[in-house]
């Protein structure tokens, strides 16, 4: 026989001897292998009953979103969930992203602050479509079960009568403002104008000279650090968060600049925003918000939600409450 042939006859009654003998007997598998898929299942099963909850608030540098997002993070664990926390930088297209990232990692609700309802719209009905509850913190959204939001010409409407009625009392009617805002918040700008329109109607000749965009303390200090180098003798700074204004704080501290002709002012208050009034320092006031209340409640309807149940609101608003060094103990309890 030719050589090759008897070859390749060979390797052939091989192969099928081969696999002829793996179609023989099963593998053998002993018990402790069993036992680690079961543990493995078990794991998967418990990791799908904990609620995972998507949060993605604007900048967590923001003293008030830090709190927040603390705030919910803890209460999440204490009710057997759990949280991921993200910040879009006020960003659409970044917030648009975040989303998807949770739609992927499985989240049961998605609780956001939403710049732009328009641009997020197809991912957040991606969202819903995946069986995902929205909560919407900040601003009334369509597809949210529940909104958290402020009235926000009256937020700063309410500041800016603060501001104007300090002027009144110490000033003789008459200052110039720095504004610290973040236009790129629609909601903000409505805040703003109440800020501006409150300020005018308590006190006419007490006026705004320069703004600028400032969410977190380092950008509070870098704006005012630069406010105060185009005017010297600024009688003081609104804010739309107090993390600006803590911000701002700092930079007049650095500029020796705490006499009683100074005042800052803001439209919410963190817990390092009061403990400034508390001072009696040049942070003279604030409109108290509750944001640690306000992130329990969101925390607690995210598990509502999720759980088939309604919210006793579609929209929640916050509570507004002026504090000064003279009442804060009263109002924050």
């Amino acid at each position: 026989m030719n050589k090759k042939l008897l070859v390749l006859l060979m390797c052939l009654v091989f192969a099928v001897a081969t696999a002829a003998g793996c179609t023989l007997e099963e593998p053998k598998q002993d018990s402790s292998s069993e036992q680690v898929v079961d543990e493995k299942t078990e794991e998967v099963e418990e990791a799908k009953d904990e609620l995972l909850i998507g949060v993605v608030l604007g900048d967590l540098g923001n003293s008030i979103h830090r709190q927040i997002g603390t705030t919910m993070t803890e209460k999440a664990e204490e009710m057997g969930g759990k949280v991921i926390l993200k910040e879009s930088g006020g960003d659409a297209a970044k917030l648009v992203e975040v989303i998807e990232n949770f739609i992927v990692a499985g989240c049961d609700v998605i609780v956001q602050q939403n710049t732009d309802q328009e641009i997020t719209r197809a991912v957040n009905q991606q969202a819903v479509d995946a069986g995902i509850y929205i909560i919407s913190f900040d601003a009334e959204m369509d597809l949210a079960e529940v909104s958290f939001v402020a009235d926000n010409y009256e937020l700063g409407y309410k500041t800016g009568v603060m501001a104007g009625e300090w002027v009144n009392e110490n000033l003789g009617g008459e200052a110039e403002f720095g504004l610290l805002t973040a236009s790129a918040y629609d909601f903000i700008l409505v805040r703003q104008k109440g800020i501006e329109d409150g300020l005018a109607a308590t006190a006419p000749n007490a006026k705004i000279v320069i703004e600028d965009d400032a969410i977190s303390v380092i950008d509070g200090t870098t704006a005012t650090d630069i406010f105060l180098q185009a005017y010297p003798d600024l009688n003081g700074i609104i804010g739309i968060t107090d993390g600006n204004i803590l911000g701002a704080y700092e930079s007049f501290k650095s500029a020796g600049k705490l006499g009683d002709d100074i005042g800052l002012f803001s439209c919410d208050l963190s817990d390092a925003g009061a403990d400034a009034i508390r001072e009696g320092s040049i942070f003279r006031g604030a409109i108290f918000l509750s944001p640690t209340f306000t992130a329990i409640e969101m925390t607690e309807d995210s598990f509502l939600v999720a759980s088939g149940g309604t919210p006793t609101e579609a929209v929640k608003y916050f509570p507004m409450e002026p504090v000064s060094v003279e009442n804060i103990d009263d109002v924050i309890k």
